[in-house]
């Protein structure tokens, strides 16, 4: 589950698709799928992250009339529902430790019980105590148990944290070189790998000016890659090399990228349809997100068109549809992937289909790919 909180106003020039080798290229995996038999009725219910043991963490709606949520565990195929709180999850790791948050506090899940975890920075600067004056994201968390996230002030300020276990760290990087009454340029987290590393996003203005920048942050040290063409990149993911991959603004439309958290940032493009993004990336550099592509079918003088959001796998230099990629028989169609573990297992959210997409039934719902050694088409 990733959570969008900043306006973009922004055209960018496009940045040229890196060359594609001539020689052959490996075959994709292909796929088997389970269904974790979750129904998502809200836009803030879906998976939130999945570790190398193919454990799922995600939220779910608390019923169908209410307005709460609720953090969930999908272990060995089994849901646990991790308390009675309206609470969300943001991402798992492989201790099985689960990062969550509420509007005005966050959370880690270890070992059955659900602690708070903080005291995490006020937008206004006040301290003691957890009423805070301003939103909770988490974003991160790692192998080591750290946790990365913001607090999201009314007037628009972030405060960017970062929580070692027992140590709140607020050290990140923070620009202090924007005029007032423009004073929210700031710092969004948004992954953190197990050497610490931090990957996210500046702030502009209010007025989302200048555009988001990708920053990578290492003990201290600041890598910053400018926007080319003037335009918000927006990293959402990081692996244990350093890269990164996320949302990129080309023109009008949005394109995945990777970025190797040095001076490259390669255009993925949109896998054949008309814009991209990225949400998960693995320590092979196999990436996963969405793209919108649409279809149309001729049959004499009739013609039908549907699609939208699709799956997709990007990998050795080739972007796949991940429909492609299961069985014809399936009864999916993969709307979007929001994460891919070390071991190839991909999860994300798409709804019950037998015709391609063209009708569906039900709504969406969570699976979990699992890469088998040959095509079982």
């Amino acid at each position: 589950m990733n959570i969008r909180l900043f306006p973009i106003i922004a055209v960018v020039l496009a940045l040229p698709a890196a060359p594609l080798s001539a020689a052959p290229q490996p075959s994709p995996p292909h796929y088997t799928i389970t269904d974790l038999g979750v129904d998502l009725r809200t836009g803030e219910s879906g998976p939130a992250g999945l570790n190398d043991a193919g454990d799922v963490a995600g939220t779910v709606d608390a019923s169908a009339t209410s307005s709460e949520h609720r953090a969930f565990l999908y272990h060995r195929g089994k849901i646990t529902i991790l308390g009675n709180r309206d609470i969300r999850a943001a991402a798992i790791n492989n201790r099985g430790q689960i990062a969550c948050f509420s509007s005005r506090a966050a959370f880690l899940w270890d070992k059955g019980r659900m602690r708070q975890i903080g005291p995490l920075p006020d937008p206004f600067g006040r301290t003691g105590g957890n009423d805070l004056s301003g939103d909770v994201y988490v974003t991160g968390l790692n192998d080591r148990g750290e946790v990365v996230g913001n607090v999201f002030g009314l007037d628009g300020v972030f405060c960017p944290f970062l929580w070692q276990g027992k140590k709140m760290d607020t050290v990140f990087p923070a620009r202090a070189d924007r005029p007032s009454p423009f004073p929210s340029f700031s710092f969004e987290p948004r992954a953190i790998n197990d050497l610490g590393q931090v990957v996210g996003f500046t702030h502009g203005s209010l007025l989302g000016l200048p555009p988001p920048r990708p920053i990578l942050w290492d003990s201290g040290r600041v890598r910053e890659e400018g926007t080319p063409g003037g335009g918000a990149i927006c990293p959402y993911a990081l692996n244990n090399k350093g890269q990164s991959a996320g949302m990129m603004y080309v023109g009008t439309n949005t394109h995945a990228f990777l970025w190797d958290g040095g001076n490259t940032v390669r255009d993925l493009g949109t896998a054949g349809g008309d814009r991209s993004e990225a949400d998960g990336i693995n320590d092979r550099g196999q990436i996963v997100g969405s793209a919108d592509i649409h279809y149309r079918e001729v049959n004499g003088l009739d013609s039908v068109e549907w699609g939208g959001s699709r799956a997709v796998l990007w990998q050795d230099g080739q972007a796949y549809n991940l429909n492609d990629l299961i069985p014809k028989d399936a009864g999916w169609v993969l709307e979007r992937a929001v994460a891919i573990n070390n071991r190839g297992q991909v999860v994300g959210t798409g709804c019950h289909s037998r015709d391609g997409g063209k009708s569906q039934q039900g709504g969406l719902r969570i699976f979990l790919l699992t890469p088998v050694k040959s095509a079982n088409k």
